[in-house]
């Protein structure tokens, strides 16, 4: 099954036919919470969990860092998407697009998208030898 067919599945009960669709007429939090009523594994997370895994994540990086370090964070698109759309003030308007960055800045545990999805390519090959 392709990406396209599985949320088409997921969102049509809703009267949705795409994921951004979905986006636009819902949020993110909501397409997570129809995910995990469709899911028949019974692995997806809604949109409560996957905040409390998120938030979980930024507590720890907190007790591992000190004011003023810069780190690399790697994360799927989606995830990237969720954190722009809750804290970046409309940066986020569509997809996050590979091998994009987004910046933040996360001070007394408040975070605050700087920057989404700037593009990181270039014509130059990314391995030579």
């Amino acid at each position: 099954m392709f990406s396209g067919e599985a949320w088409y599945m997921i969102l049509f009960p809703y009267g949705i036919r795409s994921y951004e669709e979905a986006s636009k007429k819902v949020g993110l939090d909501k397409i997570k919470d129809f995910t995990k009523k469709s899911d028949p594994f019974h692995n997806a997370e809604n949109s409560k969990e996957f905040w409390q895994r998120i938030d979980n994540g930024f507590n720890k990086l907190d007790n591992l860092v000190n004011n003023g370090d810069k780190i690399l964070l790697v994360s799927h698109g989606g995830t990237i998407e969720s954190i722009a759309s809750k804290y970046g003030n409309s940066l986020y308007t569509n997809r996050a697009d590979n091998l994009s960055l987004t910046k933040i800045k996360r001070k007394k545990k408040k975070i605050n998208v700087t920057n989404y999805n700037i593009n990181l390519t270039n014509d130059e090959p990314y391995y030579d030898n």
